[in-house]
C-alpha cells in the first residue's frame, strides 16, 4: 500500500471517529485533519484550494447577512407574532408551528 494513501486514509478515518463522536469541535477537527494532509505533503495548497466551493460560500454568506439583517429589524419577531394571531393564540396549535 502507497503510505500517502495509508496516510490520508488513518487521517479520514481518525477525522471521521472524532466527527461522529462530537466531542471536539468540527471546525477544530476539520483544521487539523487538513493541517496534517498539507504538512505531510499529500496536499498542497494549490489542491486544497481547488477544493473548495467558493460558490457555495458565497451562498451561505448571503444568507448568513440575509438572516442577520432580517433578525435585527425585527422581522423573525414580527412573523411569529403575525402567526400566533393566526392560530388564535391556541397554545397546541403553537406548540406544533413553532419548533
Amino acid at each position: 500500500m502507497d503510505p500517502n494513501l495509508a496516510i490520508a486514509l488513518s487521517v479520514f478515518i481518525i477525522t471521521y471517529a472524532l466527527l461522529a463522536s462530537e466531542r471536539v469541535s468540527r471546525t477544530i477537527v476539520v483544521a487539523l485533519a487538513s493541517l496534517v494532509l498539507l504538512m505531510t505533503g499529500i496536499l498542497n495548497l494549490g489542491e486544497a484550494f481547488n477544493f473548495v466551493n467558493w460558490e457555495t460560500i458565497g451562498l451561505l454568506l448571503g444568507m448568513f447577512i440575509i438572516v442577520v439583517v432580517l433578525s435585527d429589524s425585527g422581522f423573525f419577531t414580527y412573523l411569529a407574532l403575525i402567526l400566533t394571531n393566526k392560530l388564535a393564540y391556541d397554545s397546541k396549535k403553537i406548540f406544533i408551528f413553532f419548533p
